[in-house]
């Protein structure tokens, strides 16, 4: 199974902002076989280090570079986008999450977690999203 991770639980991973939510992930995380981190994610996970979190440069680049050992990473394709603007107008998500989403569907993703969208969503024939926080307790199987 392949599944990619949205902005929120990558935050939840690296800070302490939450426990309950931080133990719950990492748990998700080291359960997980093959992580993505689509590339709208990884933009939005630097913004909020820096900006709302305050990390400096040396920090943030520390936490890529362990997140990539452990993770692929997607990439800027025009195939994403076009799958993006139809995802957008079929499932009316806003206009980045489609593209998250879309990101993880164009790259094989079984399951996206993320608390923001609507837990249980099938996306196309083979993408599922799902709210760890609803789905899953410590220590259970994946749906």
């Amino acid at each position: 199974m392949k599944a990619g991770f949205d902005t929120n639980l990558l935050i939840y991973l690296v800070t302490n902002q939450d426990e309950d939510k931080r133990r719950r992930v990492e748990d998700l995380w080291k359960r997980t076989g093959k992580k993505f981190v689509p590339y709208q994610v990884l933009q939005e996970f630097i913004w909020v280090l820096k900006r709302k979190l305050g990390l400096g440069y040396e920090q943030i680049r520390s936490l890529l570079l362990a997140l990539k050992r452990e993770a692929e990473i997607g990439v800027p394709d025009f195939k994403v986008i076009e799958q993006a603007q139809r995802f957008y107008i079929k499932y009316k998500f806003q206009y980045w999450d489609s593209y998250v989403v879309a990101e993880s569907f164009v790259s094989c993703c079984n399951v996206l977690y993320s608390e923001d969208m609507q837990d249980g969503l099938k996306v196309g024939d083979t993408l599922i999203i799902r709210n760890p926080f609803l789905t899953l307790s410590p220590g259970s199987p994946f749906p």
